[in-house]
């Protein structure tokens, strides 16, 4: 099963903030879906939910966040787990500098939080960074990865960034299944 969701807050840039935690109990309730895409744009703040959930059935996972802020998705993964996904293509875009440079914390939002925990069998990654502004080319985005242990795949692409590069600290190698 395929579930593709679109959420546009552009409306709720001076209004109240948007409950998403209908969205969390909606999850919980469909356990066929297989793949998940969801993308967020212009949501600023976190939301708050009671429920915790582990998504077994999603395997494939796409995420794209535009012109959000880091508090969403820290709030999103912190009550989602995703623990049989083996392919994640995250999306971190901005229009406006420097306000956009948000995505900056993007990735760690998703990942570095839960130490990459949230998603104990990934396999394939893909990372694009976006800035529509041409100014974001004097910021530095720097990815630090987590022990991603099965990582076989990985994509970068980044337009109009400056990218730096490192690896959480951790006893092995960062990447060790990549060749």
């Amino acid at each position: 099963t395929i579930f593709v969701i679109n959420m546009d807050f552009d409306h709720y840039r001076c209004h109240a903030v948007p409950e998403l935690t209908k969205l969390v109990d909606f999850l919980v309730a469909s356990p066929n879906i297989r793949y998940f895409s969801f993308t967020m744009r212009y949501l600023k703040d976190s939301f708050s939910t009671e429920t915790h959930c582990e998504l077994e059935s999603v395997e494939e996972l796409t995420l794209s966040l535009f012109d959000c802020s880091e508090a969403p998705a820290k709030s999103f993964f912190n009550c989602i787990t995703f623990s049989n996904v083996s392919s994640v293509d995250l999306t971190l875009g901005a229009s406006d500098y420097p306000e956009g440079l948000w995505v900056k914390d993007g990735f760690g939002a998703v990942f570095l939080h839960a130490n990459a925990a949230n998603f104990p069998r990934l396999k394939s990654l893909r990372l694009e960074y976006i800035c529509r502004n041409e100014e974001c080319e004097y910021a530095q985005i720097y990815v630090t990865f987590p022990a991603f242990e099965d990582l076989q795949s990985l994509s970068l692409t980044f337009h109009n960034f400056e990218v730096l590069f490192g690896a959480e600290k951790s006893d092995g190698p960062c990447l060790p299944s990549l060749r």
